[in-house]
């Protein structure tokens, strides 16, 4: 009886030690499947977001808003002309918007790229002939006018340049200005950026 007693009692407590280590290995599963579904999910997350990311990245240095024109060369040229201007590569970036220029291929974002060229390069009085060009061809060219305001300071005419503070102090912004200056930003001088440039011609003009 006693040896049936003990024979019970040993398979009772086997079982109950496999159950609970069943029991065990169940919990560790379940919860091994539950950090992997979270990290899975985390994976893909990550994945879609590096995904648009990076679309969008290579959607903005596609440069859409430089390729305006039908020929491929010539935006190009516009592209890598910015592009100069961006690494501060002024003289190399002056000699591609000029040469765009000579090839007729005007418009204010090309005058004012050969403007701020040639102001980083110290020619100041080149610099003011194409500002002046790129605001003839769109008067609400604040970056232009802006430009403008600052080398008539340098070259010692500050009516001329107090003229132009107040023509952008008193502007209104009107739409986005598409403007290489801005490589890094799809080419867009937005209403932030004008409204920065208005706060430093009022500074300017000491209101």
């Amino acid at each position: 009886m006693k040896f049936f007693i003990a024979l019970f009692h040993s398979v009772f407590i086997i079982e109950i030690s496999n159950i609970y280590f069943f029991t065990i290995i169940r919990a560790n599963i379940m919860e091994f499947t539950k950090t992997h579904m979270v990290l899975l999910i985390l994976a893909v997350s990550t994945s879609i977001f590096l995904f648009c990311t990076i679309s969008k990245r290579k959607h903005s240095l596609d440069h859409p808003n430089l390729r305006r024109f039908n020929d491929h060369e010539i935006n190009n040229i516009i592209i890598t002309a910015w592009e100069q201007v961006s690494m501060k590569n002024y003289e190399s970036a002056a000699l591609d918007f000029e040469r765009l220029i000579k090839k007729d291929y005007i418009d204010d974002d090309i005058l004012f790229g050969a403007a701020i060229s040639h102001y980083f390069t110290r020619k100041k009085t080149k610099a003011l002939e194409f500002c002046t060009a790129a605001l003839e061809k769109n008067p609400q060219h604040f970056e232009a006018l802006f430009l403008r305001a600052q080398i008539y300071n340098d070259l010692g005419n500050t009516n001329a340049a107090r003229t132009d503070f107040k023509k952008l102090a008193t502007m209104e912004f009107h739409k986005d200005l598409i403007c290489g200056y801005y490589f890094f930003d799809n080419d867009i001088a937005n209403k932030q950026i004008f409204e920065s440039r208005k706060r430093a011609a009022f500074e300017a003009l000491n209101l």
